[in-house]
């Protein structure tokens, strides 16, 4: 089954007005910012199309819009929610098969300059495009510098070549000169650009610290002793962390009391962190840091090595509400959709400790009653033996699948457990 995710402000709002006909005022301002944000999503992709097909689909888009910010009805707000939603992906979708280059921020300066030429775009759109491809030149060519000493002088030449016409390219694009030509030297420049960023990937090495969020930049700073980034650590990286882990660790299925004893204990460390990243930024020796960021990692490693894998269930109904269970926990499917699911794809009849645990679910938003119906599907459903091994895994914190030999998830910066890791490496 295909399931649609939303964002998790609008699926909080959702379920709450399921629940109560007046929920707090909070939800329903955070679910309007959402829908604002659709908006200006709308404003800037619709500056061009690349089709008639999505023509219809921006003024379809626009509508449901505009019905999310009427009158409260969930019914009606969970399907225009849903319909919004497929809307922006068909149009992502469809803009990414018109591939003109493998960075989709690229592909889209692109594909709006082809609109423009074609008389299917306004100039203006692709002007608001230009900033963006800007900073990404500028990214690049800081990795460039990082890279340089080990790269050999003529291929760190034509790098240098390739970012200095995709300058040239972006300051064509803006003056409106020559807008074809400008194009083509773009595309051309970011081919060259593009192996330098999959140079970047290759090399760039998985965390020490095992710590989602934050391994990276405490790996960097023990190593490199700079105590002015702390400032930034305390005021963005950690901020940061708490707000993906208040969310994560919601999502994060394993065994009770394991699971409970382990969060707290990584809730305890991160307070003890920012505490020594102060002292250290007031001068104190880096040796306690260490310490606490070395039991942080352990604590990660081993709560993750917990979680359940669930890669055999994909591509069966087990799957399935194992995939529904998990979008409710993260707040991306709404508890409001349980009895479609339930209708839509009937569960055996040794499912009951499950169908118990989604419709407990839909009357509170407990979610360790979700996370225990999950658990139950695992007993149900345990691997075959002697099937072969899938080739990815799935991120414990946020659901995303990523490739087998894949060291960290893409989307979260978290890791797979150890034991999950050591035995999947050689399929690598």
């Amino acid at each position: 089954m295909e399931f649609t995710h939303l964002p998790p402000s609008m699926v909080e709002y959702l379920d709450a007005l399921a629940r109560a006909p007046e929920p707090p005022e909070e939800l329903r301002a955070n679910f309007l910012r959402v829908v604002e944000e659709l908006g200006a999503w709308t404003s800037l992709e619709s500056g061009f199309t690349i089709s008639q097909e999505e023509e219809a689909d921006f003024e379809n888009l626009r509508a449901s819009l505009q019905r999310l910010a009427g009158p409260a009805v969930v019914d009606t707000l969970l399907e225009e929610s849903y319909a919004a939603l497929r809307v922006m992906r068909e149009v992502e979708a469809g803009r990414a098969r018109a591939e003109y280059a493998r960075d989709p921020l690229v592909n889209g300066v692109i594909l709006c300059g082809v609109a423009v030429l074609q008389g299917r775009g306004e100039i203006e759109a692709l002007h608001r495009r230009l900033p963006a491809l800007r900073g990404y030149g500028q990214a690049v060519r800081e990795m460039l510098h990082f890279h340089q000493p080990q790269i050999r002088p003529e291929v760190a030449e034509a790098f240098e070549t390739g970012l200095n016409s995709w300058d040239a390219a972006v300051d064509g694009l803006q003056q409106g000169e020559r807008l074809q030509a400008s194009l083509a030297r773009l595309k051309e420049a970011a081919e060259i650009v593009q192996h330098l960023v999959d140079y970047d990937r290759r090399e760039l090495a998985p965390p020490i610290l095992r710590i989602p969020r934050l391994g990276q930049a405490l790996d960097f700073l023990l190593e490199t002793q700079q105590r002015e980034m702390i400032a930034r650590l305390l005021d963005e990286t950690v901020p940061d962390f708490d707000r993906f882990w208040e969310r994560a660790q919601q999502s994060l299925v394993a065994p009770e009391p394991e699971r409970s004893e382990w969060l707290e204990q990584i809730w305890h460390l991160a307070d003890a962190l920012v505490e020594e990243l102060k002292r250290v930024g007031e001068g104190a020796e880096l040796e306690p840091l260490a310490d606490i960021c070395s039991q942080m990692s352990d604590a990660f490693v081993t709560l993750t090595s917990l979680a359940p894998d669930s890669t055999h269930l994909r591509g069966t109904q087990a799957g399935d509400y194992y995939t529904y269970m998990s979008g409710l926990l993260r707040r991306t499917l709404p508890a409001h959709g349980i009895p479609n699911l339930l209708r839509l794809s009937p569960p055996p009849a040794a499912w009951s400790a499950v169908v118990a645990a989604l419709e407990a679910f839909r009357l509170s938003g407990d979610g360790h009653e979700i996370r225990q119906g999950m658990l139950e599907i695992l007993r149900l459903c345990p691997p075959v033996e002697g099937a072969l091994a899938p080739d990815f895994w799935n991120c414990p914190y946020c659901g995303k699948l990523m490739a087998v030999g894949e060291r960290t998830c893409a989307h979260c910066n978290a890791t797979p457990g150890l034991a999950d890791l050591e035995a999947r490496e050689f399929l690598a």
